[in-house]
């Protein structure tokens, strides 16, 4: 089973898209996309520790960014699209793309 995920990046702030500090509780919150790769990240993590946490996991997961590219938001994937795999949050946390997740950005 492969779930896919499609966000059009143009149709959402930067900040909705990766992430930004709430001014009111100083926390950092989670963009649409940062949220997405994260929760890969608890499911396999989950599935690791109890192969009954999740009864039918994807065997895949694609996230489409759909719509044209744009240098407001691709800068910020430069780390996702290196070697390193992982997208750098504001706050300094790098969170690793896993292998099963493959993003497909729409040219």
């Amino acid at each position: 089973r492969t779930e896919v995920e499609v966000l059009d990046p143009k149709a959402l702030e930067k900040s909705e898209l990766f992430g930004a500090w709430d001014e009111s509780t100083r926390e950092f919150r989670d963009g649409v996309l940062a949220a997405l790769i994260r929760n890969v990240a608890d499911v396999e993590t989950l599935r690791a520790g109890d192969p009954e946490a999740e009864l039918n996991p994807p065997s895949r997961c694609l996230i489409v960014l759909d719509g044209d590219v744009s240098p407001d938001w691709i800068e910020s994937l430069n780390s996702v699209l290196d070697d390193n795999r992982c997208l750098s949050l504001p706050t300094g946390e790098r969170l690793r793309i896993h292998r099963k997740l493959t993003i497909v950005f729409e040219c």
